[in-house]
């Protein structure tokens, strides 16, 4: 757990001075926090690809670039969580802290897909923006805090154990804990709140830069498909008929 501070230390008071009383001398880092660098550089990569893949997906289901990156603009809210997490347990952030925060941001963005996937089944059963987004809140909140207590609560003997061979897991059990608890409770309070902004910016986009009336349910990409589905369906219809 004290690997880091002894780098840390190392590099900024003993390699100093050997370089200054010894030019021609190189330093170079081997064994376990060599080992660190190449673990944290593969899963940088990783966490990358997962990121791109999961936004491709949420793209093409949602039909929306702007809510895709509402839902991943939540990640680093957790990420606050975990770190204050440390923070109160008293636990150095290591390699495994990133292992539980890459899980940590998986279960933050289920969370808001469920959100935001009930709120536009409620925008194409033909309810008002507001009243949508309301009632998406009220169904999905059970879930999401339940996911969040039973998760949270199963990590806590893991936090809370005291040998030494649970010592290296407990930052990936804080990383995960603290940052959904404090994650999701952000989470319930600020999406509504981004969905409305951009619901918005969309409407006052499109009254500017296009003609027609438009109503802030008819500028949503749910209401959208739904309506090109309907057209599409009625044309089917009237090319069978002839």
């Amino acid at each position: 757990d004290d690997l880091p501070k002894i780098i840390e230390e190392i590099q900024t008071d003993v390699i100093p001075e050997v370089l200054a009383q010894f030019p021609g001398v190189s330093v170079q880092f081997e064994g376990q926090s060599r080992e660190q660098e190449k673990m944290l550089g593969s899963m940088i990569i990783a966490f990358s690809v997962a990121f791109l893949c999961m936004l491709i997906l949420m793209v093409l289901v949602f039909r929306s670039y702007a809510q895709a990156v509402v839902i991943f603009s939540l990640i680093p809210i957790g990420i606050i969580g975990a770190i204050w997490g440390h923070g109160i347990q008293g636990i150095q952030i290591s390699l495994l802290s990133a292992i539980g925060v890459m899980a940590l941001s998986g279960v933050i963005v289920n969370d808001s897909i469920v959100l935001v996937d009930q709120m536009n089944r409620y925008l194409r059963d033909g309810q008002k923006m507001e009243d949508a987004v309301f009632n998406a809140g009220l169904a999905r909140l059970r879930p999401i805090l339940l996911t969040t207590l039973t998760t949270s609560l199963g990590m806590a003997p893991l936090i809370l154990e005291t040998s030494r061979q649970a010592q290296f897991l407990i930052p990936m059990a804080a990383s995960i804990a603290y940052g959904l608890m404090f994650g999701s409770f952000i989470l319930l309070i600020l999406l509504p709140c981004q969905i409305l902004a951009l619901n918005t910016i969309r409407l006052k986009v499109m009254s500017l830069f296009f003609q027609g009336t438009y109503t802030r349910e008819s500028v949503e990409p749910a209401v959208k498909e739904l309506k090109n589905n309907l057209v599409f369906s009625d044309d089917g219809k009237e090319t069978e008929h002839v």
